[in-house]
């Protein structure tokens, strides 16, 4: 079947126009003439493979990684950097149209200085029969990474063949993934391997052969099926916490902390978030969902009087309160541990209001307890910032529905060649 791709769907595959069948293409662009082969075609709509390429859209060029056509993860590789910044700007703007009468302008996507090379983590699946080090691909294959990734950082992409090897003489049952994780400016790297069972003595001895590749080593095991980290961890080899630089400070951050992979983005939103939270006036500010703290210290920094970081993991606010000391922010913030919900009763005890929020919650967003919390605290100004377009739009919603008016909307490409973007929004209580 001969069709021409006229749309795209919410994880970047090409969609045929209604009167050729609504069918799904992996790998397909907007403007593009493809063969497909139909997986139903008697249902007239669903997947699609992408046989060829009769003539490419403007937007199209030729794939860089030797995985595309399997790999899931830069599913948008084979769109020009335009093309992508684009698609990404689209889905932001289609998702706030949906829960929202007048969202406002969104405006073009902020791009990355790095196209490759970027990633400063990553998670692999270990084949079990061959012991491959492997991506998850298309239909939920495991694509083996015999030539590398060319997302990772080369800091990690240079470890591969020697982590490849050495799980070759592995003295038990093989992990089921690894988790590669590297402190760029700090020339710091850490690698977890997950286990269903309880590994044996030896495979505690077998990591002692990682030094010194690694800075630390870090075992897991009675993990749930999807999950990484199981019921039990322990850090065999290393320190409990490895660094990283960001905006001119030193963080520490634990095996399980969350923390931007692309720095240079990174830094792109705390100086947006800053310009218009960390301003002369606004005194009082709360960082919530703070993590290990950077945007509550760069505020620190800025001016701010006093910062409020809060966040559910317990292990993140020990290493905020500690980051806060390595760069000398302690006076100006404060680390509490609490979870989303009850967290605006809790925060109007024992703090009371603020003039400023700051919340990066996780992709399933604030949700109607975090949305609770937060409108509980009545701050004037609102800066969220979102990892996932159809969460933010839901919670955007809300805010809107008690009173909120949304001032800026800018999605910043943080992930080139895949389908993810972030988001930061301005909100302002209206009078």
């Amino acid at each position: 079947m001969i069709v021409t791709i006229g749309g795209h769907c919410f994880d970047g595959a090409g969609k045929c126009p209604a009167s050729q069948g609504v069918w799904k293409v992996p790998g397909a662009v907007p403007g593009d003439t493809v063969r497909i082969r139909p997986l139903f075609p008697e249902r007239g709509r669903g997947m699609a493979e992408l046989l060829e390429v009769i003539e490419p859209s403007p937007a199209r060029r030729p794939c860089a990684c030797p995985h595309a056509n399997v790999c899931m993860g830069c599913a948008l590789q084979q769109r020009t950097d335009a093309s992508q910044r684009e698609f990404k700007r689209a889905i932001v703007r289609d998702c706030l149209e949906r829960f929202l009468p007048e969202p406002g302008q969104v405006q073009p996507v902020v791009p990355s200085s790095r196209a490759w090379g970027y990633r400063t983590k990553a998670i692999l699946r270990v084949a079990r029969r061959s012991g491959l080090l492997c991506m998850m691909g298309q239909g939920r294959q495991l694509v083996p990474l015999t030539q590398g990734c060319m997302a990772l950082l080369p800091a990690l992409s240079s470890i591969l063949e020697r982590v490849q090897s050495l799980l070759k003489i592995i003295p038990d049952s093989l992990p089921d993934m690894l988790m590669l994780r590297a402190g760029r400016r700090t020339h710091m790297i850490q690698i977890a391997f997950a286990f269903r069972e309880p590994p044996s003595v030896k495979v505690f001895s077998w990591c002692r052969e990682f030094l010194p590749l690694a800075n630390q080593v870090v075992l897991t095991w009675h993990r749930d099926a999807e999950a990484f980290w199981g019921a039990a961890t322990e850090v065999v080899i290393g320190d409990p916490e490895i660094q990283e630089i960001l905006s001119g400070m030193r963080f520490f951050m634990g095996h399980r902390d969350f923390f931007q992979s692309n720095l240079e983005q990174a830094e792109w939103m705390h100086r947006w978030v800053g310009e218009r939270i960390g301003v002369p006036g606004i005194r009082r500010v709360l960082d919530l969902c703070c993590g290990v703290g950077p945007f509550a210290l760069d505020l620190a920094r800025r001016g701010c009087e006093t910062v409020v970081g809060i966040d559910e993991n317990r292990g993140a606010i020990l290493r905020a309160r500690r980051n806060a000391w390595e760069n000398a922010l302690q006076d100006r913030t404060v680390f509490l541990a609490h979870g989303l919900k009850g967290a605006g009763r809790f925060l109007l005890a024992k703090v009371g209001r603020f003039d400023g929020v700051v919340v990066d919650p996780p992709r399933g967003g604030l949700a109607r307890e975090g949305c609770d919390s937060l409108l509980a605290l009545k701050p004037e100004w609102i800066a969220y910032v979102s990892c996932h377009p159809f969460t933010l739009a839901q919670d955007l919603s809300r805010l809107w529905r008690e009173g909120y008016a949304i001032r800026e909307i800018q999605p910043v490409d943080v992930y080139p060649q895949t389908r993810h973007v972030e988001i930061l929004v301005l909100l302002q209580k209206a009078r």
